[in-house]
Protein backbone atom coordinates (compact mmCIF):
# COMPACT_ATOMS: atom_id res chain seq x y z
CA UNK A 1 0.00 0.00 0.00
CA UNK A 2 1.03 3.43 -0.75
CA UNK A 3 -0.55 6.95 -0.44
CA UNK A 4 -0.16 9.20 -3.68
CA UNK A 5 -1.81 12.47 -4.34
CA UNK A 6 -4.48 13.01 -6.59
CA UNK A 7 -2.42 14.07 -9.30
CA UNK A 8 -0.63 11.11 -9.39
CA UNK A 9 -3.83 8.73 -9.44
CA UNK A 10 -3.73 6.64 -12.50
CA UNK A 11 -6.60 4.89 -14.18
CA UNK A 12 -6.66 1.15 -12.89
CA UNK A 13 -5.28 1.98 -9.83
CA UNK A 14 -6.91 -0.12 -7.33
CA UNK A 15 -7.92 1.18 -4.09
CA UNK A 16 -6.09 -0.02 -0.30
CA UNK A 17 -8.15 1.99 2.36
CA UNK A 18 -12.27 3.52 2.07
CA UNK A 19 -12.07 7.59 0.36
CA UNK A 20 -14.18 9.52 2.56
CA UNK A 21 -15.12 13.12 2.92
CA UNK A 22 -14.04 15.27 5.31
CA UNK A 23 -17.55 14.29 6.89
CA UNK A 24 -16.45 10.69 7.20
CA UNK A 25 -19.10 9.75 4.11
CA UNK A 26 -17.52 6.75 2.04
CA UNK A 27 -17.16 8.03 -1.52
CA UNK A 28 -15.50 4.79 -2.90
CA UNK A 29 -14.53 1.76 -1.29
CA UNK A 30 -11.58 -0.41 -1.28
CA UNK A 31 -10.92 -2.74 -3.72
CA UNK A 32 -12.19 -0.40 -6.70
CA UNK A 33 -10.19 0.05 -9.71
CA UNK A 34 -9.73 4.04 -10.27
CA UNK A 35 -11.02 5.86 -13.45
CA UNK A 36 -11.17 9.44 -14.53
CA UNK A 37 -14.72 9.78 -13.20
CA UNK A 38 -13.32 9.19 -9.53
CA UNK A 39 -10.12 11.15 -9.85
CA UNK A 40 -12.20 14.21 -10.61
CA UNK A 41 -14.90 13.36 -7.64
CA UNK A 42 -12.27 13.22 -5.27
CA UNK A 43 -10.57 16.55 -6.98
CA UNK A 44 -14.52 17.93 -5.97
CA UNK A 45 -14.54 16.58 -2.46
CA UNK A 46 -11.52 17.77 -1.36
CA UNK A 47 -9.47 14.68 -1.54
CA UNK A 48 -5.77 15.15 -1.40
CA UNK A 49 -4.08 11.69 -1.44
CA UNK A 50 -5.93 8.29 -1.75
CA UNK A 51 -4.51 4.89 -0.49
CA UNK A 52 -3.18 2.62 -2.90
CA UNK A 53 -2.90 -1.20 -3.00
CA UNK A 54 0.02 -1.36 -5.89
CA UNK A 55 1.68 1.60 -8.08
CA UNK A 56 4.73 1.61 -10.02
CA UNK A 57 8.65 3.03 -8.58
CA UNK A 58 8.28 5.97 -10.21
CA UNK A 59 4.23 6.59 -8.92
CA UNK A 60 6.21 5.87 -5.18
CA UNK A 61 9.10 8.43 -5.56
CA UNK A 62 6.16 10.90 -6.56
CA UNK A 63 6.53 13.00 -9.60
CA UNK A 64 8.65 16.29 -9.04
CA UNK A 65 6.28 19.39 -10.28
CA UNK A 66 9.29 21.47 -11.04
CA UNK A 67 12.69 20.98 -11.84
CA UNK A 68 15.21 21.02 -9.22
CA UNK A 69 16.85 24.60 -10.76
CA UNK A 70 13.66 26.80 -9.25
CA UNK A 71 15.32 28.29 -6.31
CA UNK A 72 13.91 28.98 -2.82
CA UNK A 73 13.36 32.28 -3.26
CA UNK A 74 11.38 32.21 -6.70
CA UNK A 75 9.17 29.79 -4.66
CA UNK A 76 8.09 32.34 -1.83
CA UNK A 77 7.90 35.12 -4.35
CA UNK A 78 5.30 33.33 -6.15
CA UNK A 79 3.49 31.87 -2.63
CA UNK A 80 3.32 35.81 -1.59
CA UNK A 81 1.56 36.64 -5.39
CA UNK A 82 -0.71 33.55 -5.24
CA UNK A 83 -1.38 34.57 -1.25
CA UNK A 84 -2.70 37.69 -2.49
CA UNK A 85 -4.99 35.79 -5.03
CA UNK A 86 -6.22 33.83 -2.28
CA UNK A 87 -6.83 35.93 0.38
CA UNK A 88 -10.54 35.46 0.74
CA UNK A 89 -10.47 31.93 0.83
CA UNK A 90 -9.65 29.06 3.44
CA UNK A 91 -6.14 28.36 3.02
CA UNK A 92 -6.46 25.51 5.75
CA UNK A 93 -9.02 23.71 3.36
CA UNK A 94 -7.77 20.32 1.68
CA UNK A 95 -8.66 21.35 -1.91
CA UNK A 96 -8.32 25.25 -1.65
CA UNK A 97 -4.25 24.37 -0.03
CA UNK A 98 -4.11 21.82 -3.17
CA UNK A 99 -5.17 24.19 -5.81
CA UNK A 100 -2.62 27.11 -4.22
CA UNK A 101 -0.17 24.58 -5.14
CA UNK A 102 -1.05 23.72 -8.08
CA UNK A 103 -0.99 27.56 -8.91
CA UNK A 104 2.25 28.17 -7.37
CA UNK A 105 3.45 25.52 -9.56
CA UNK A 106 1.90 26.31 -12.64
CA UNK A 107 2.91 29.78 -12.52
CA UNK A 108 6.92 28.98 -11.56
CA UNK A 109 6.85 26.23 -14.47
CA UNK A 110 5.17 28.81 -17.25
CA UNK A 111 7.94 31.61 -15.86
CA UNK A 112 10.59 28.79 -16.51
CA UNK A 113 9.10 27.82 -19.71
CA UNK A 114 9.50 31.44 -21.29
CA UNK A 115 12.85 32.02 -20.01
CA UNK A 116 13.95 28.98 -21.48
CA UNK A 117 12.50 30.11 -24.75
CA UNK A 118 10.24 26.90 -25.09
CA UNK A 119 6.85 28.83 -24.55
CA UNK A 120 4.61 28.18 -22.29
CA UNK A 121 3.62 24.67 -21.08
CA UNK A 122 0.15 22.88 -22.21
Amino acid sequence: MVKLKIAQLKPGMVLAQDVKDLNGRVLLSSGNRLSEKHVKIFKTWGITEVAIERADESMKSGEKPLSGNVDEKAIEKMRQEMNSLFRHTDIKHPAIRELFNLCVTRKLASQAARENGTGAPA
